[in-house]
């Protein structure tokens, strides 16, 4: 049982299997990104020490594939709103992958590749071991501090910067190609046709 003292879980569920009851305890966050889950993770790591016999399971609106191999390493199951889980304990598998997400972040990705948004990415791509001060970056795309420090935290959630004393640098440049590939929309721009 847990502790009154102890931490608390989001969730606590009791299901009965082949006559006995199991204790399924589950963390929800608002978000699936990596920095997410390893919160989550962290949650579930306490929980673990209050009650052992009890499944973990970490929940959020979308877990994509990233956020799911870090739950998956630490041994906790996961389930999200679009129908990916991954569940495993007393002699019950279910494991689902591959579903695209039904709870759209249009409005994060909005923000992390919008035009000014995606000034501060040429910057980072342009040298990605360089550090970075948000004033220095924020000057060098010619946007606010405040848009910078955003499209800062979206990297951040995303586990793709290192920050130190001197500054950000960019971690995952491939995956970030990758994501704002898959999101890059030509009509965005100016298109002139020349004849000769």
């Amino acid at each position: 049982m847990l502790s009154p003292h102890g931490p608390h879980a989001t969730l606590w569920l009791e299901l009965l299997l082949h006559g006995r009851t199991k204790r399924m305890l589950v963390e929800v966050k608002g978000s699936g990104q990596p920095r997410f889950a390893r919160d989550a993770a962290n949650s579930l790591f306490r929980l673990r020490q209050f009650d052992r016999n009890a499944s973990l399971v970490f929940m959020a609106p979308y877990i994509g594939p990233e956020s799911a191999k870090i739950i998956k390493d630490l041994g906790f199951g996961f389930m999200d709103f679009s129908g990916n889980c991954y569940l495993s304990f007393a002699g019950v598998f279910i494991e689902r992958n591959n579903h695209e997400n039904s709870y759209s972040q249009k409005r994060e990705l909005r923000k992390l590749y919008s035009s000014k948004a995606e000034r501060v990415l040429r910057v980072l791509l342009s040298n990605p071991k360089r550090p970075w001060r948000i004033q220095e970056l924020a000057g060098e795309a010619n946007i606010s501090l405040a848009h910078a420090f955003n499209v800062k935290e979206c990297l951040r959630d995303r586990e793709w910067i290192d920050t130190a004393k001197s500054g950000m640098t960019l971690s995952q440049p491939e995956a970030l190609l990758r994501e704002w590939a898959g999101d890059y929309a030509f009509k965005k721009h100016q298109r002139f046709d020349f004849f000769r």
